[in-house]
């Protein structure tokens, strides 16, 4: 089979998975809440339940299921927010325009989330928003005037949250939630038991380098905007906007 023909058929492929995964929802409007870019191996749900090899780019509409294997996939919203998921990751993605949910059953993810949007990340442990909608908390999230930035990791011995930029509303208790400023993380694990600890600044300039350069950089490697994650057992670097952070961590992203 040449080139040509297996173009032919794989366009196919893309033409009738893009139509299986709408058919569920053919009898009513269907919402595209923006677009999925991939790269490496990526698999992306359809609505028969079966995992197909995701193009390199493809409409986020609801209800969507994402899988990596050893690749990763960035979600850009039509709001102008962002989510990026790291390899090894599972998420299903929902919601209407501006107001997104997500279920993470393992993996990482980072997001960047415009002021006028709201994003609900839930994991086995917990659930994490960010620019909740309820007036109550819009009171006490005066500090974030911008973009909320941070990073999610969830593995079987629990669920870190970090906050990059702004203010998160994390539950972790069914009748208590915590606030997660900027600089500050919260490790939930599998027990519900949770602490919370403060990002450790680095010195700007030789941290750069170190970045790319230490050994076993591994786990997650995303960028949002301006924020770039590596991580190494124990042990995470962050850049903002050329402000260089690190951060010991308990679940060993």
């Amino acid at each position: 089979m040449d080139t040509r023909q297996k173009s032919i058929i794989t366009a196919l492929l893309l033409i009738a998975f893009l139509f299986s995964h709408i058919a569920a929802v053919s009898a009513q409007s269907v919402t595209v809440l923006g677009e999925v870019t991939t790269r490496g191996r990526v698999f992306i749900e359809s609505s028969s339940g079966q995992w197909l090899p995701a193009p390199a780019t493809y409409p986020l509409i609801q209800n969507t299921g994402i899988k990596t294997d050893d690749g990763s996939a960035s979600i850009y919203f039509k709001d102008g927010s962002r989510v990026d998921i790291s390899k090894n990751s599972f998420v299903m993605i929902d919601g209407i325009a501006s107001e997104y949910s997500m279920q993470m059953n393992k993996g990482v993810l980072a997001f960047n989330v415009t002021p006028s949007s709201s994003l609900t990340v839930r994991t086995p442990s917990t659930v994490i928003t960010a620019n909740a909608k309820s007036p109550s908390v819009k009171l006490v999230n005066i500090e974030n005037s911008g973009r909320v930035l941070g990073i999610i990791s969830t593995t079987e011995k629990g669920t870190e949250i970090r906050s990059i930029s702004g203010r998160l509303m994390v539950d972790v208790s069914s009748s208590d939630t915590k606030l997660v400023s900027t600089g500050e993380s919260i490790f939930i694990d599998s027990n519900g038991k949770y602490n919370v600890y403060k990002t450790q600044a680095v010195t700007q300039g030789s941290a750069a380098p170190a970045v790319t350069g230490i050994s076993n950089v591994a786990r997650a490697q995303v960028i949002v905007g301006g924020l770039m994650a590596a991580s190494v057992t124990g042990l995470s670097i962050y850049a903002l906007q050329g402000q260089y952070h690190k951060i010991a961590s308990p679940s060993g992203f």
